[in-house]
């Protein structure tokens, strides 16, 4: 069982809602295989100070919803988990942005870069360097 906790609020910073609801999106089977879930909407409750902790809740596929837009996601069979990487994970990435990198833990950019040129410059630690055969 996995419990997803994090921090809601505003552009001021300031808390913003009073509740994220969890939700299986249909009839599965358990991740232990003992049981069945059911399509049920599971609330968090959202503290004034905007951070909230889910009870918990089955690994799989889930959708969560904030402000009434719902997301989809997959709970990972963890014990504690922030929302907001879930949902990082599962939104597609930005419509024609042909630079679009996802941060997977630590990487920032790409580059691609010819042998000589790796050579040649300091490397910078959050980026990822394709490196192709000087010509």
């Amino acid at each position: 069982m996995t419990v997803i906790s994090d921090a809601m609020v505003d552009l001021g910073r300031g808390p913003d809602i009073d509740a994220v609801y969890f939700y299986a999106p249909g009839l599965r089977e358990s991740a232990s295989t003992t049981q069945i879930i059911t399509p049920q909407w599971v609330a968090a409750t959202v503290a004034s100070n905007g951070t909230f902790t889910s009870p918990n809740l089955e690994p799989g596929p889930a959708m969560v919803r904030i402000r009434g837009v719902a997301y989809d996601l997959v709970v990972p069979d963890a014990d504690t988990v922030r929302l907001w990487p879930l949902i990082d994970a599962a939104v597609p990435p930005p419509p024609d942005d042909g630079g679009f990198i996802r941060n997977g833990g630590g990487v920032r950019r790409a580059k691609v870069v010819t042998e000589a040129q790796f050579s040649a410059s300091p490397h910078d630690p959050e980026t990822i360097y394709y490196v192709l055969p000087n010509t």
